[in-house]
This record gives C-alpha cells, structure tokens and sequence, in this order.
C-alpha cells in the first residue's frame, strides 16, 4: 500500500471516530489519526524516492495556504470536486497543518462557492453574460433535461436558478430557466419578467420566447402569444415545439387551417415530434378529414411508445398520448395515460 492511500484511509478512521465520539472525542480522533500518520511513515518510507523525511522537511518550510490560494492545477480541482478539496483539508488537520477552526472555517467556504449543481453557470468573472448557444430545440431539451425540471421540482430548481442568477445577474441561461420553472409554478407573470431579462441579455434565444408564448397564452393573452412564436421560429425556423406551441393557440382560436399549416411544419422540421403529429390529428378532425386524423393520432401513439421505453416517467409523453387516444376514440387506454401523466406530476 502507498504511503499517501494509507495515510488517507487512517486520516479517514480517525475523522470518523472523532464524528461518533461527537466534540469531546475530536481531540482523540486527531491522537488516532496522527498515530496513524506516524505509522504510515514509518512503514513506507523505503517505497519513497527522495525519502520521506527530505520531503516532510519541504512542506514544514512551506507557507500556510489557503485551498483557494494553491497552484492553478490545484485550483481547477478545488473549483470543480469540492469534495477532493475537503479530503485535502482533513489530511493537513490530522497533520496539523490546521487547527480544528480553520478546518470548520474552510469547508464552509468550499461548500458556499461550490458550482451549482443544476445550472452549473458561476464562471469568474461575475459580470460575464452566459447565454445558451445552438437551435430552440437544443435550449429547450437542456432545461427539460436537469433532474429537477424532470421531476417536477419546481420550486427547488426555482431556487437553484436564483442561486445562480444571484452569483451572476447576468447569467441569461439561468434567468430562462426561471422563467421555464415559474411557468412550471403556473406564476406566468412572474415568468414573463424572467424571460423579458433572459432576452434582454440573449435576444436570440428561440426557447424563451416559446416559454414566454406558454405563459402570454395561460393568462388568455393569445395574440401576445402568437406573436412569441413568431419571434422564436424568426431566430430558428425550425424549432418545431414553437410551430406546435403556434398551432395548438391558432386551435383554441378556431382557426383550424392555420393551425394545420403551423402542425404540419411542427412535423416536417423534425419528423419524430409527437406534439406536432396530435396537433396535426385535431386539427384535420375539426376540418372534417377523419381518415387523415386518424392516421395522425396512431403516429402519435407509436412515436409516444418510443418516447415512454426510452422514459417512461415523462408525464408530458403519457399526456399527449391520452389525447391521441381520446381522438381515436379509446376512451379507456386514454383515462389509463392520463392517469399515469397526473400521478407523475403529483
């Protein structure tokens, strides 16, 4: 065994020894693991080239730094593994290197300054803008793929965006995925003023204005909805989630041929969209043309089952695949997929 994994493994027994002995045992666990250290030394000093003791010498002339003050290699680790860097911290504790305060004191540093995990958007210079680069679809299945939008969490991803949004105002990725979580929270408003400064910052961002579009339409605003859409398929023409956002208000408008128009292109720019095919399926079944409708809705139901044995926990796939139903006729299967869509969403 290497001198520094043993050293680690004993520091490790004695750090948690220390934490089930609770504070009267710390001072303990540091005896144990200082023990231990000595031992480690003694039985790997043959494996070291040079020996152990010229190199102990180097170290005890070196200054204290702080973790955040080591060597750019260094560095880059401790900004993107805190957990490494907290390992380095309890091994030069049980050396001591550091008094008990200073270990306490530097963790919760590392912990206040770790990345955020869900939007991961804190570069070092605060006043950079971050923007979403690529197409509408690409933007959109970035913020539908973090863990917490997939479940739902709508108010803990909110708070992870704030985060984010408080460590850089001018992160304009994560000021749309505020305005996609307060759509989730159904506070469109509110969701619209996230969007207006994500656009402020990143004009060119399709996926915002399809967002925006979602929240102008919930609050009966549809022609502000409308022209959302207009505004994301200018950017990228071929978002097809905003010709379908597009022709499902065109629907509720009554204006079946538009909205067919906006389905069919929803299906021609990206031929796997199911949303696109159920548009297309209602709005052929209002124009009268049952045959056509009829082959649309099992599209959707096909592409749906794709979809669902890929992740079958997307409520959004077993919605849409209860409406096919439901325009087939299938009342049954489609209570069934809705069912299963509102206990995911619970």
């Amino acid at each position: 065994m290497g001198f520094l994994k043993k050293l680690k493994e004993t520091a490790e027994k004695g750090l948690e020894k220390g934490v089930e002995l609770g504070t009267k045992g710390y001072d303990s666990a540091m005896e144990a693991a200082k023990k231990g250290y000595e031992n480690a030394r003694e039985e790997s000093t043959h494996n070291y080239e040079p020996p152990f003791a010229e190199k102990q010498d180097q170290q005890q002339q070196e200054p204290f730094l702080s973790p955040l003050e080591e060597a750019p290699a260094q560095e880059t680790k401790v900004q993107t593994n805190s957990d490494d860097s907290i390992q380095i911290l309890k091994l030069r504790f049980v050396k001591g290197e550091i008094t008990k305060e200073q270990f306490e004191e530097m963790k919760n540093m590392l912990q206040e300054s770790a990345p955020n995990p869900l939007t991961d958007t804190m570069p070092k210079n605060l006043d950079s803008t971050v923007v979403l680069p690529g197409s509408g679809k690409a933007q959109l299945d970035w913020v539908r793929s973090l863990p917490l939008i997939k479940k739902n969490k709508w108010k803990e991803a909110l708070q992870d965006f704030e985060k984010s949004i408080k460590n850089n105002p001018n992160d304009a990725k994560a000021w749309y995925g505020k305005g996609f979580a307060l759509n989730g929270l159904q506070k469109y408003e509110e969701s619209i003023t996230a969007c207006d400064q994500a656009l402020s910052m990143d004009p060119t961002n399709p996926a915002a204005f399809r967002t925006k579009a979602k929240a102008h339409d919930a609050l009966g605003r549809r022609e502000a909805a409308l022209r959302d859409c207009d505004q994301a398929l200018s950017i990228d023409p071929s978002f097809a989630e905003a010709w379908h956002v597009k022709g499902s208000i065109l629907w509720d408008l009554d204006r079946f041929e538009e909205s067919l128009e906006c389905s069919e292109q929803a299906t021609k720019v990206e031929p796997e969209n199911y949303m696109g095919w159920s548009g297309k399926g209602w709005a052929l079944k209002k124009l009268g043309r049952g045959r056509e409708s009829n082959n649309c809705f099992e599209k959707t139901i096909m592409l749906c089952d794709q979809a669902l044995s890929i992740d079958e926990n997307d409520d959004d796939t077993w919605s849409v695949k209860g409406n096919a139903l439901s325009g087939l006729g299938r009342e049954k299967e489609s209570e069934k997929a809705m069912k299963m869509a509102k206990k995911l969403r619970s």
